[in-house]
């Protein structure tokens, strides 16, 4: 299932998010959750866009409640 593979990746994200600390980023076991917890449900939304299932002013809609809901650290600084 291409969605499973693609869930594999998130040892790039922990990888990712920890080398933030090595810039003086400090990234909590609760912040790493949020994010991938937001990463996840993103990836299933733009699947359904992908697939037509949805549109893109729905996904819009879904990506600023999973903001909300997840406040993910880059995402939230760069939506508006």
């Amino acid at each position: 299932m291409q969605l499973l593979l693609s869930l594999n990746n998130f040892e790039a994200l922990y990888g990712l998010l920890f080398l933030c600390l090595k810039g003086g980023i400090f990234v909590t076991k609760e912040q790493f959750e949020r994010e991938k917890n937001y990463r996840i449900s993103i990836a299933i939304a733009k699947s359904m866009l992908s697939k037509n299932i949805i549109d893109e002013d729905d996904f819009e809609k879904i990506k600023k409640m999973f903001i909300d809901k997840y406040r993910p650290a880059i995402e939230t600084l760069t939506y508006n």
